[in-house]
């Protein structure tokens, strides 16, 4: 069995979230990324290819917590905006 497991740890809370897919089926998804929305790299010899299983890993991680964060900026900037637009109205209305 394969372990894809998340945790956040936030001062004395934390919590951890687990799948655990087959081997077989985790390889099969690797696979199902590298081959199909991920773009293939340079081979150092003036041309492309594949990611690795390895490599696709590491670059889906990355690509999962940068659209983490981008959410959370996302909610922050929300509520950001609704402070402005109540900061903004002059008149007393919401």
């Amino acid at each position: 069995m394969a372990d894809f497991t998340m945790t956040m740890i936030i001062g004395a809370n934390t919590t951890t979230k687990t799948v655990s897919p087959t081997n077989a089926r985790m390889l099969q998804f690797l696979d199902d990324i590298r081959l199909g929305p991920f773009p293939e790299i340079d081979d150092g010899a003036g041309g492309t290819r594949p990611m690795t299983q390895t490599e696709v890993a590491v670059e889906y991680l990355e690509r999962l917590m940068a659209g983490q964060v981008a959410w959370a900026k996302a909610l922050r900037q929300a509520e950001l905006d609704k402070a402005v637009v109540a900061a903004d109205d002059l008149v007393g209305g919401v």
